[in-house]
């Protein structure tokens, strides 16, 4: 087994100089083949984003420095592709040589960089058949039971692979499955690969090749959650904005009210809130959170900014999930080819045979990718986890195969009304595919790929069929299916269609689909809708809206946090750690500066920006997480943390970012929290208190966080007869929590005129809120 990291440095064409940041692949195949070789990226969105295809193709065509263009990847979409150092005389062939041209280099080099979750060399005897040959199909291939115990799988768990040949310079990709008689094959064959999963370089003849030594890459499993024989999706408004809002009303708005009341009832338990949060919400911010909510049992952390922003946009992202597509989830499995299996028909082991399954698969292009199938409860597949069978005719209808593909899935009874309104569609348009080949140099086709308008025709497909509009509909989803396969040939969508849609829907305004991705929805305000709209997204959006309460969440400045930790750090390490967040906020603003101009027109960021911009965030990330590398010992990068952490919480405000100290000392916070320091409180207001004349020495009080009408909005200190000893503040110490509960040691403090002022409280013990 092997495990790999490549870093690529970045290279601007457009500006002629080094980006800031590097992009990592972790355990990719290229790194894997070739270890010696020196590998970057080269970037020229400059050029795309100003529509000057020819400067971007001679800026690949010349490199920079020893750097020559290679291949691409899917970072394509982004305006990159990647270069290797090359002798002046010769053409890096690292993509070349493996896929054989300049389209397949182009289209399939995305297979050396995919991330796999383990790499190794097989030894392997493999026979090469036709689709169809050895219950094989489209991009799927058999194996045997040694392979799957070699790799440490279990044999009924299939998986997405890649697969190369150093050799013969061939590449695979696809999925595989366990074939029980390959156990017993008389020529030793443990590995069965049908022509459809060669991508690039023809192996030659069909037949039985003697024992080859592959490097095989596992990319994914089939999906299981515990448990569970199959894994779990979100419903969005990219399926559900297809069905009809009867149905939608009657099956899926009940329990999405359900959700949304469960939520409310929440929002005055910042913990329970949490734990309920990041058990429904994949956010990026939530395994951070799950980690703080873990350790911090005494609640030190809630109110902290970063703590309670990302608790907003938690909020916000399951609010908007439920608003826009409803609080159902449903099952998810890897297709598998079963030509046994009549068109309409579909296996998932585990499920009784003649129950109807309704179905889809993401991307949807329009409502006639809604499907009710019959399950046939198919012997041959019932000890497989993770997957769901059907005719190869089954999945290309909705638009799949069988290299990976996933189908999401529910017994049509628990969706009476929407399978009954899928039955009701009629026979889907034929969608035609354009088959002409894609040709030209490595550079010419790479910039070709830049051009992607998957995004936009999808955003386009959702207004039209918002405003009632099944007729541009029909005609953007032919588009998006040969935008999709455009990698495949040389058609794209036809820019001519995509505009007049634009003219037709002219100016037919969809607020929830204009303001979904909105910071301040669902925290300060509702997801508009238009007053009286029909559509079934606008009106579930609308349900979900009667119910909205925004949240009222309490946050601390952050200087109430800096004596987390306390320690005495010398002031050059002050200054250089200052230095440091200087740099890590320029490399954000460079990482997102390309939605400056969209965000300046008030314009919606097109996805292939977003997803560069992504890439970037994702390069500073991988930058500064190596912070501490150069620390000899423990003790050092426990000082650079508590030097970053006194920097980023020194002011009195909520607004600075702290991201820099959580992203490169998240485990020394943790620790912090599992053995907080000792802190002081001090108990203001002292005329209000019940405890008016009492001198305190040192004695003990336990006490509860309250609130009372005398205070106003401060929290006061209750003890357990019911009386007020003062009130909090948070100048010197952890911020409190309503219902949390302290034993304090106390201390009465005098003014120069010897007259009591305040109580000094130092924490003796506590509780989490």
């Amino acid at each position: 087994m092997s495990e790999n990291v490549l870093k690529l440095p970045v290279y601007d064409l457009y500006q002629q100089d080094y980006l800031p940041t590097e992009v990592v692949y972790y355990n990719t195949l290229l790194q894997y083949l070739y270890p010696d070789a020196k590998f970057a990226i080269g970037d020229v969105s400059g050029f795309i984003e100003k529509e000057d295809s020819p400067g971007a193709i001679a800026s690949l065509e010349k490199g920079w420095e020893t750097f020559k263009l290679s291949g691409a990847t899917n970072s394509r979409r982004l305006g990159r592709a990647i270069f290797a150092q090359s002798e002046e005389d010769s053409t890096p062939d690292h993509f070349l040589r493996l896929l054989g041209s300049n389209r397949a280099a182009a289209n399939y080099g995305s297979n050396l960089t995919t991330e796999c979750q383990l790499i190794t060399t097989l030894t392997l005897r493999i026979r090469i058949v036709e689709d169809g040959k050895f219950r094989t199909g489209d991009c799927h291939a058999k194996a045997s039971a040694l392979l799957f115990k070699t790799l440490g799988l279990q044999a009924y768990v299939p998986f997405q692979f890649r697969a190369v040949d150093p050799d013969k310079c061939w590449l695979t990709k696809g999925t595989i499955a366990y074939l029980p008689s390959l156990d017993s094959d008389p020529n030793g064959v443990s590995l069965v690969i049908p022509r459809s999963c060669f991508k690039g370089n023809n192996p030659g003849r069909n037949g039985i090749r003697a024992p080859k030594a592959l490097v095989f890459g596992v990319v994914q499993l089939a999906p299981r959650n515990p448990g569970k024989r199959w894994g779990s999706a979100n419903s969005s408004y990219s399926c559900i904005q297809f069905l009809p809002w009867d149905a939608v009303k009657r099956d899926i708005v009940p329990d999405t009210l359900k959700a949304v009341r469960e939520l409310n009832e929440l929002s005055s338990d910042r913990t329970h809130l949490l734990e309920f949060l990041t058990a429904k919400v994949s956010g990026t911010s939530t395994p951070e959170l799950l980690q703080i909510l873990h350790h911090d049992t005494h609640s030190i952390l809630t109110t902290h900014p970063r703590v309670v922003k990302h608790t907003l946009e938690l909020m916000r992202e399951y609010l908007v999930g439920l608003a826009t597509g409803g609080s159902l989830k449903f099952n998810t499995s890897m297709t598998m080819p079963d030509e046994q299996l009549e068109d309409g028909e579909v296996c998932i082991p585990g499920i009784p045979d003649g129950t109807e399954i309704v179905g889809f698969r993401y991307p949807m292009r329009w409502r006639y990718d809604w499907k009710v199938w019959v399950n046939r409860a198919l012997d041959r597949w019932q000890n497989f986890d993770g997957i769901i069978a059907a005719s190869e005719k089954t999945w290309r209808e909705i638009g799949g195969d069988c290299d990976g593909d996933l189908v999401c899935w529910k017994p049509a009874q628990r969706l009476p009304n929407v399978a009954a309104a899928i039955k009701t569609f009629a026979q889907a348009p034929q969608l035609t595919k354009d088959k002409e080949i894609l040709d030209g140099s490595l550079a010419e086709i790479t910039v070709r790929a830049m051009s992607n308008n998957v995004g936009l025709i999808s955003y386009l497909i959702a207004k039209a069929n918002a405003i009632g509009r099944s007729d541009i509909v029909e005609e953007l989803a032919q588009q998006l299916q040969i935008e999709v396969d455009s990698l495949k040939h040389a058609a794209k969508a036809d820019p001519t269609v995509i505009s007049n849609a634009q003219k037709a829907m002219g100016y037919n305004r969809v607020p929830w689909l204009s303001h979904y991705r909105n910071r301040d929805v669902y925290v300060k305000t509702p997801l508009p809708v238009n007053e009286g709209a029909t559509d079934t997204i606008s009106q579930l959006v609308g349900e979900v809206n009667q119910l909205f309460i925004p949240p009222q969440f309490r946050m601390a400045n952050l200087r109430t946090f800096i004596n987390l930790f306390p320690d005495k750090v010398p002031n050059s390490w002050l200054v250089a750690a200052q230095r440091r967040v200087e740099e890590f906020a320029q490399d954000v603003q460079r990482a997102v500066a390309p939605a400056k101009p969209y965000k300046e027109r008030n314009q919606r960021v097109p996805r292939t920006v977003q997803d560069k911009i992504d890439e970037n965030l994702k390069g500073v990330t991988d930058k500064y997480r190596s912070l501490l590398d150069n620390c000899k010992t423990q003790q050092q990068r426990r000082q650079v943390i508590a030097a970053l952490w006194q920097v980023q919480h020194r002011n009195n405000t909520t607004k600075r970012s702290t991201a820099l100290v959580f992203l490169v000392g998240l485990p020394f916070i943790l620790d912090v929290l599992d053995n907080p320091p000792i802190h002081t409180f001090k108990l203001i207001g002292l005329k209000g208190s019940d405890y008016p004349d009492t001198l305190f020495k040192g004695e003990t009080l336990q006490v509860k966080v309250d609130s009372d009408s005398r205070f106003g909005n401060y929290l006061v200190a209750r003890d357990t007869s019911g009386k007020v000893l003062g009130t909090f503040t948070e100048i010197d110490g952890i911020p409190v929590n309503l219902g949390q509960e302290f034993r304090l040691k106390l201390y009465t403090r005098f003014s120069k005129a010897n007259k009591p002022t305040r109580i000094d409280a130092f924490v003796i013990g506590k509780s989490a809120a």
